[in-house]
């Protein structure tokens, strides 16, 4: 299992995070003043009575630190957390933690789909999961990182295909990935877009 470190903007522990987060044992807290030497991916809680000043410190402090900022809603429209990653509270744990994983490439996520970097595919529901190929995962990310994607950009990205010679290889792949998705009962679907693009749905 994967621990997650945090911790909060102020030195006031908010005790009700605390027994939240700690109750899904996937999450432990450390002070602040311990943060900035672990070297793993974190995150920090940004509180809504935290001031101007103390955020600015807190934002150049660890700016190249690899956090996870998690911030009151009211910041959304804030520049000063432009081009960190974040995230907006009220949130669920399991929803911080994908995201987590997903900052991390851990796993690449969509809806109840995890895809593990060592090509296991996982539902997060009833915990199965398959081991895809090479070939297979490298599909599946193109298409958990983008709305919709060419079929050519796949048999010329992954599949090294001349895209002007027909060929049913791009179909085959597709068929075994749809197949493993079913065996473990995602509900998740690789579906097309017209004739030229798919996506998941």
């Amino acid at each position: 299992m994967i621990l997650i470190p945090y911790t909060f903007s102020d030195n006031q522990k908010n005790i009700s995070i605390i027994n939240f987060l700690n109750h899904e044992k996937k999450f432990f807290f450390m002070e602040i003043i311990d943060f900035k030497n672990f070297k793993d991916k974190k995150i920090i809680f940004i509180k809504e009575s935290t001031d101007h000043k103390t955020i600015l410190y807190l934002v150049n402090y660890l700016k190249n630190d690899n956090v996870l900022f998690v911030l009151p809603y009211k910041f959304k429209d804030s520049s000063i957390f432009i081009n960190l990653d974040k995230i907006y509270y009220p949130i669920k744990p399991s929803f911080l933690e994908k995201k987590y994983l997903y900052l991390k490439k851990i796993y690449f996520s969509y809806q109840d789909l995890l895809l593990g970097k060592n090509n296991q595919l996982i539902n997060i529901n009833n915990k199965q999961e398959i081991y895809l190929t090479e070939t297979e995962s490298n599909i599946m990310k193109m298409l958990i990182e983008n709305e919709a994607v060419k079929k050519n950009t796949i048999k010329k990205n992954i599949l090294n295909l001349n895209i002007e010679i027909d060929t049913k290889s791009l179909d085959s792949h597709l068929s075994r990935i749809r197949k493993k998705i079913k065996k473990i009962g995602l509900l998740v679907e690789i579906v097309s877009i017209g004739s030229f693009e798919i996506k998941l749905r």
